[in-house]
């Protein structure tokens, strides 16, 4: 993605929603923050995630020529993996465009998507999004809490990400951004952990006070699954915004063994990131767009997901993330008034919207 002093307007499929959006708000120097004591071993396997990994979002622009394929209101997490594959659920009357050729089957993730519309405005915002092969139903779920449409060019309000209702759009890593001779990221990220580990829920449960301002709700599962959400830190929920303090920035930057990493802290102390669901396993994800992941292999030489058992560079780029995700703290004043903080913003607005119809 190009600085803003880089480009006189932005893509809006490169770089969607508005300067106001919360996505595209910075920090303020009048954040006031608090501690998320993320990883820092105060219960028992809290000390680390075995896992540091991507979960990709997809972002699909169907032409006219692609076919309305049928589309199957369900979703699925679990195993075995084939269950996926199975259409159960009823049909959504009108069914979906979709590429045929398209395949989305990467099992065990979020699976967030966001489909523009042939009004080049309309972004329908679904989860978890599988089609297992060419001429086969789409299968997602259809009552997104949150919303189920956004405009591309509006405040990215609107849903996708069932466990807080946050846009399956704003937020994700875009293919390019983590390339090392890229720009620095100018967004918020979007981030998810083990619910049962952080994610704090009232009891007896209350549905609504699990989540907190942007999201809208937290997972369905949370009264229902005991433990689901098992966090003490009342202001860790879904929707919460964390960022590394700036102040702690310049320390931690000079610390940190790749670049990548400091990519990303670039853009945790400018605009933090919000959390927007549950990894339901001991590891942590950032949001990525699909095919983000191959690329940062081919640019770094090792992978993006990576565990506490990685050996040589992906070893640093695991501790890296680990001591970004130690240093992250809760912006406790962040609301629709203060957005990350409020006062004077630490970077720029985003440019105007190039005009799509003209190509540039």
């Amino acid at each position: 993605m190009p600085s803003a002093s880089a480009v006189p307007c932005r893509d809006q499929n490169l770089w969607p929603f508005s300067d106001t959006s919360y996505w595209n708000h910075p920090l303020g120097d009048g954040a006031q923050f608090s501690p998320a004591n993320l990883f820092a071993g105060l219960r028992k396997g809290e000390e680390a995630p075995y896992a540091m990994q991507s979960d990709p979002d997809w972002f699909i622009v169907p032409t006219a020529a692609d076919p309305i394929l049928p589309w199957v209101n369900q979703g699925f997490w679990g195993a075995p993996a084939a269950a996926y594959c199975n259409y159960t659920g009823p049909l959504v009357p009108g069914g979906i465009r979709f590429p045929n050729n398209l395949i989305v089957n990467n099992f065990g993730n979020n699976n967030g998507a966001a489909i523009l519309q042939q009004d080049n405005r309309t972004l329908l915002l679904i989860q978890p999004i599988y089609h297992c092969q060419a001429g086969a139903p789409v299968t997602a779920l259809a009552n997104t809490p949150g919303g189920m449409t956004a405009d591309i060019r509006g405040n990215g309000i609107g849903g996708g990400h069932g466990g807080s209702g946050l846009s399956s759009f704003g937020g994700t890593i875009r293919l390019g951004e983590l390339l090392p001779a890229a720009p620095p990221m100018r967004h918020a990220l979007k981030l998810e952990f083990f619910a049962a580990q952080y994610f704090y829920l009232p009891r007896p449960c209350n549905r609504t006070l699990c989540y907190r301002w942007p999201a809208t709700n937290c997972d369905g599962y949370v009264c229902s699954t005991p433990g689901a959400y098992n966090g003490t830190n009342p202001k860790l929920t879904p929707g919460a915004l964390l960022a590394v303090p700036p102040a702690l920035a310049v320390a931690l930057n000079a610390s940190l063994g790749t670049l990548p990493a400091r990519k990303l802290l670039a853009a945790l102390s400018t605009y933090g990131g919000y959390v927007v669901d549950d990894t339901f396993w001991n590891a942590t994800s950032i949001c990525t767009e699909e095919g983000v992941a191959t690329e940062f292999q081919a640019a770094y030489g090792f992978p993006f997901t990576v565990t506490s058992k990685s050996t040589g560079a992906a070893a640093a780029w695991y501790a890296d993330q680990l001591a970004l995700f130690r240093a992250l703290q809760i912006v406790d004043n962040n609301s629709p008034t203060s957005v990350g903080g409020g006062g004077v913003p630490l970077a720029a607005s985003p440019p105007p919207f190039c005009n799509y119809t003209s190509g540039t």
